[in-house]
């Protein structure tokens, strides 16, 4: 059961000195009543919204979303991302991509968080080109869950074209 923050009011109605120094006096200032809030130590998962992406490299960019599989309560939890090449390469088929996602507390399942990756368009006929996205956790209470890295194929448009045209 996930219980999110827990709060309770805790209130000071008076002040005993009798285990103080001859002449100690206390009084209590206002407010004498305050809000303790117990943070959420509850493990949020985070994962990508697709197992993997594709995008033609004349699209210009490839745009990746990432979500909580589970409300966040309590602290905002911070997700990085970052590229890494395999047989595409930055900076030659993409731009080489790192950032942050942060959600808050009381964010959901539907808080989809994106960011973008540049393609770089050539007349080159290369085939399709591969890298991949991967994202690690920046906070203690959230982890990455499903399929981590994920693979991002970039389709050539030359390639493509010269398909159509053949056919």
């Amino acid at each position: 059961v996930r219980e999110g923050d827990e709060r309770f009011t805790l209130t000071l109605d008076s002040a005993d000195v009798s285990n103080c120094e001859s002449g100690a006096s206390a009084t209590l200032a206002t407010p004498s009543t305050g809000t303790v809030v117990i943070r959420s130590d509850e493990l949020v998962q985070f994962g990508f919204e697709q197992t993997s992406w594709a995008a033609n490299e004349a699209d210009g960019q490839i745009e990746i979303s990432v979500r909580p599989l589970q409300a966040v309560t309590g602290d905002d939890v911070v997700i990085s991302y970052t590229t890494l090449d395999g047989t595409a390469t930055a900076p030659e088929d993409y731009a080489a991509t790192t950032g942050t996602l942060t959600w808050s507390d009381g964010e959901g399942t539907d808080a989809v968080k994106q960011f973008t990756v540049p393609l770089v368009a050539d007349d080159d006929a290369e085939g399709n080109e591969g890298l991949t996205v991967e994202l690690t956790s920046m906070s203690a209470f959230a982890e990455i869950s499903g399929t981590n890295p994920t693979p991002v194929t970039i389709e050539d448009r030359v390639a493509g074209a010269r398909n159509r045209n053949n056919n």
